[in-house]
């Protein structure tokens, strides 16, 4: 949830540019003021109930508040997000609508680009009160490329999500696993961690020159 204590960003070079990775799971790409997110999935909690699963609700709110303390909190023009904004077909209920919706208008002047993830194409459309500028695919802005699937492309360095990073620590006798969402960046691209509270996480397939950087409570730290 926001917070009145400052979270500590992470300061990171990708493809020449400077970018800060922030403990909430963003980047903020300094010079386009551009704030990146992926993997909202909101409406999550309203499939599973409509599928007859009890589950709270209330966490779509909390990451609106979110994303509302990050972009008072870095000032950003733009806003990306590469991927799974919606969960399913039925997350479009009249009451996810109207939150986006009620949420948008704070920010009439923000521009809002969404690259559609897998979840977001089983989505009838994206409700137009919201206002998001829509790319089927890809977003290139150089020397970067915001698309769902991390995958290499010779139009820029990939900043993308869908995998859920997390980094666990492994296990011992004394002491269970921990397990934190994470930023995996390789050679070619980078992998947000899940912006949304209801989605679960995967541990990463780390090679020998990744790097990764663990959400720990109020700041970054490279693992």
């Amino acid at each position: 949830m926001p917070t009145s204590q400052r979270l500590e960003s992470f300061s990171l070079e990708l493809a020449g540019e400077q970018v800060l990775l922030h403990p909430f799971g963003s980047i903020f790409w300094t010079s386009a003021s551009a704030l990146v997110l992926s993997d909202l999935h909101f409406g999550k909690e309203a499939s599973f109930r409509k599928a007859g699963l009890p589950v709270p609700d209330g966490g779509m709110e909390e990451d609106l508040l979110k994303i509302t303390h990050l972009l008072h909190e870095t000032k950003a023009e733009r806003l990306i997000i590469t991927g799974d904004l919606l969960h399913a077909r039925t997350s479009s209920t009249p009451e996810v609508t109207q939150s986006v919706a009620t949420w948008r208008h704070q920010f009439p002047e923000l521009s809002i680009q969404l690259t559609l993830g897998n979840h977001d194409r089983h989505v009838r459309s994206i409700p137009m009160e919201w206002k998001f500028e829509i790319h089927p695919t890809r977003l290139v802005i150089p020397p970067f490329v915001f698309q769902h699937d991390p995958s290499a492309s010779p139009d820029g360095y990939v900043i993308a999500g869908h995998l859920h990073p997390v980094f666990s620590t492994g296990s011992t006798k004394r002491r269970r696993s921990l397990r934190l969402p994470c930023f995996h960046v390789t050679r070619e691209y980078a992998v947000l961690p899940a912006f949304g509270h209801f989605t679960g996480g995967h541990p990463v397939r780390r090679e020998s020159e990744d790097r990764l950087f663990a959400i720990a409570g109020d700041r970054i730290v490279e693992v």
